[in-house]
């Protein structure tokens, strides 16, 4: 089976909270303890990595051909945490 390779990546920025100089104002935003926005980017590079194989049976000539079963590929993430 090949090497598994991948390569993930990802970013947050806290909105509301402690760490936030402006502090929101009105009914929905006023009441949020801490909100924070992400992004993360899984198998960035976008390898084909090998999960496992399915064998197959030629019913003619009895031979065995493996298929590989693939992973995903990229993928994007958009988180939202909030904390009332």
């Amino acid at each position: 089976m090949p090497t598994y390779r991948r390569v993930d990546i990802g970013f947050s920025k806290q909105l509301i909270g402690d760490e936030v100089k402006h502090k929101p104002k009105g009914k929905l935003l006023g009441n949020l303890e801490s909100l924070w926005f992400g992004v993360e980017v899984f198998n960035l590079l976008q390898v084909s990595n090998v999960a496992s194989y399915n064998w197959v049976t030629d019913i003619s000539n009895a031979r065995k051909y493996a298929i590989p079963n693939y992973l995903t590929s990229r993928q994007l993430n958009i988180r939202v945490n909030a904390k009332f």
